[in-house]
């Protein structure tokens, strides 16, 4: 890997490397966003977020709301296994949507992209959206973070776009700062929605909340077909998801 600029602004400070095959957008030592010319899969959260998407009931060309596009991670692998899909994505940043767009190919996505606040963008939308992705971090030199934590109130108006029977996601990040945090976003979720799961990807310190019904872990065997290299198909084998 070698190190080819830092950019910076009010939301991100971002090292960009160029990989073997692609980008990576790094911050405060962590991987923000990736892209990879050979694998569609990281190993990584957004693995996991993409198969929670998939897990939801329903068609394939479903009304799909992220909330935070940063270098589009996400975004392809969805397209990748839906693309048929219905995607828009909010992104605050127009620095993130510039590099991206630079480094990682993302004028190629067939998706809806809008600069904004992503909470006030779902808070103001009509439930038109089968899911609502809350993937939402600032990025600056002392970390990784959510703008504000993601409890009952915050979920009540992130969920006011979903149709009857949507699923809602969101990336946490755990470990011991983040512990008591994460909790109660566990416990807000169980009092905001019936049916609640948490899913893990191979690698990494964060996991998806869901909220609402989803399939089981089997269905995801259904999609394994899209993969044809290997590390991705061995990386989406070991998601593990658990109800809460």
């Amino acid at each position: 890997m070698q190190p080819i600029k830092t950019v910076s602004s009010a939301y991100n400070n971002v090292t960009i490397w160029k990989t073997a095959d692609g980008f990576d957008f790094e911050v405060a030592g962590g991987t923000h966003a990736t892209w990879s010319r050979s694998r569609i899969l990281t190993g990584y959260i957004w693995d996991a977020l993409t198969a929670a998407i998939l897990l939801q009931p329903g068609p394939e060309n479903k009304r799909i709301l992220v909330l935070g596009f940063g270098g589009g991670t996400v975004v392809r692998q969805i397209l990748h296994f839906l693309p048929s899909a219905n995607v828009t994505a909010v992104e605050i940043d127009p620095m993130m949507l510039e590099i991206a767009s630079t480094y990682m190919a993302t004028d190629t996505l067939h998706a809806k992209l809008v600069l904004g606040d992503g909470y006030a963008f779902a808070a103001n939308s009509p439930p038109v959206f089968d899911v609502v992705l809350d993937d939402i971090f600032i990025g600056l030199q002392t970390g990784v973070t959510r703008p504000s934590p993601l409890f009952e109130d915050a979920i009540q108006q992130t969920i006011k776009c979903l149709k009857p029977r949507g699923l809602f996601i969101a990336n946490m990040i755990t470990g011991q700062s983040t512990h008591n945090a994460v909790q109660r976003s566990k416990r807000s979720f169980r009092e905001t929605f019936e049916t609640t799961h948490q899913i893990r990807p191979a690698k990494g310190f964060n996991l998806g909340f869901l909220g609402g019904e989803i399939h089981s872990a089997a269905h995801l065997k259904n999609f394994t077909a899209k993969l044809r290299n290997a590390a991705d198909r061995r990386d989406w084998n070991n998601i593990k998801i658990r109800s809460f």
